[in-house]
């Protein structure tokens, strides 16, 4: 993780999963690698992963406020690269509903529809 990752999230090791930022338009998108832990893990990460990648597309703090039309693959894999992908759909007022998708390669590992509420 890089100091740029934290200060954008407002996350500190270990709570951070996100490594990388590939691409990044504030208020659009952002793109995003994250390395999978070595051993077996909760699938809920890839979630945890994604509303962080929503966070970077805000371009600024959030908080998590819904997470709908959740699909997970209930065997991700370990100590592998994940592409994170998240896309603002619409804002109203505070609230910004974001979809995010997990893939390894070509495999989607993980989709969401998630609301971030603003902060600041």
């Amino acid at each position: 993780m890089t100091d740029e990752i934290g200060a954008l999230l407002g996350q500190r090791s270990p709570f951070v999963f996100v490594d990388e930022i590939v691409a990044r338009t504030p208020g659009t998108s952002a793109e995003a690698l994250w390395t999978s832990p070595p051993s077996p893990w909760p699938t809920v990460l890839l979630l945890e992963a994604i509303a962080q990648t929503a966070g970077l597309a805000l371009g600024g703090t959030g908080l998590l406020a819904t997470i709908t039309h959740a699909t997970v693959d209930p065997n991700p894999p370990t100590n592998a690269q994940i592409t994170l992908r998240a896309r603002i759909l619409r804002s109203r007022n505070a609230f910004v509903e974001i979809e995010g998708t997990a893939h390894r390669e070509h495999h989607e590992l993980a989709s969401a529809r998630l609301t971030l509420k603003r902060q600041g």
